[in-house]
């Protein structure tokens, strides 16, 4: 994602309690992150830059596209800068695929691994109890709880988890995912990655107090299991975001209807880094 997509969040809506719009509009900045390569804008002579803003234009888009021509099939004749930058690319995008794809491989063994019994509910959503104190955790239509959580805990933790679920999270995750290979070394993207996670956790806050869930007694059940440790990066975590940040964002008033025209600032910024990367023709 360009910068310029990526600050303005969280100084405008980081605060805000409209989530799913919230939401939204990282969707938006995250998919940008694919297509903008992509995009080619013809643009007349006219408004192309001239002298020496032309040549800082032209570097920066060479180096956009150095992987072009190992994209391609080509071989160049003499390895220079731009085929060692477009090795070291490849390399690192299938580092980072090896690691996303080992660590989903983890959240399917620990579903299966120690399971007490499992009941698949009439939402298609199926529930793993495990023994042992590990943290709760969601990952597509599957939540995970350990056998004491269930005991004391189970209505406020799986309406949660099923809120995650019902909201399709992970397929939030997923896009993330693709944007951290693709972009591995944007550090935009995981900054982003983490805010869409903790709007992930204040939707879902927001739908478990909706259940006539006393919120004295949940805040308490959070800080209590955020002692808990997982390591599952897909999946949606019980105690995923720092507590405090939820806590307080439930307390916070509804945002008023007005402040959802903030969300506008990604169009005009959009159209600005479209042209920024644009490739004349």
């Amino acid at each position: 994602p360009h910068p310029l997509l990526s600050l303005p969040y969280p100084l405008w809506l980081r605060r805000e309690r409209f989530f799913r719009l919230t939401r939204l509009t990282l969707f938006a900045i995250l998919c940008s992150a694919l297509v903008q390569p992509l995009v080619r804008i013809t643009i007349p002579d006219r408004f192309v830059p001239q002298g020496e803003a032309a040549a800082a234009i032209a570097d920066v888009q060479e180096f956009l596209y150095t992987y072009d021509a190992v994209t391609v099939g080509t071989v160049p004749s003499v390895w220079g800068w731009r085929e060692w930058a477009a090795v070291v690319y490849l390399a690192g995008m299938m580092m980072m695929l090896c690691l996303r794809a080992c660590q989903l491989l983890q959240i399917q063994r620990a579903l299966r691994r120690g399971c007490l019994w499992r009941d698949r509910g009439d939402d298609g959503v199926t529930v793993w109890c495990h023994a042992g104190d590990g943290a709760p955790f969601s990952w597509m239509r599957n939540i995970y709880i350990s056998e004491g959580d269930y005991a004391e805990n189970s209505r406020a933790i799986l309406l949660h988890e099923r809120a995650h679920i019902h909201c399709r999270h992970s397929l939030d995750i997923l896009l993330v995912t693709l944007v951290e290979v693709v972009q591995w070394w944007n550090p935009f993207v995981y900054m982003l990655g983490r805010s869409l996670r903790d709007v992930h956790e204040y939707e879902a806050d927001e739908r478990v107090l909706r259940q006539n869930i006393m919120p004295g007694e949940y805040h308490t059940l959070l800080v209590r299991k955020a002692l808990a440790d997982t390591s599952y990066a897909f999946a949606n975590n019980f105690t995923r975001s720092h507590v405090s940040r939820r806590i307080a964002m439930m307390k916070r008033p509804p945002s008023r209807p007005l402040a959802r025209g903030k969300v506008l600032y990604i169009v005009p910024l959009l159209l600005v880094t479209l042209v920024l990367t644009a490739a004349p023709v």
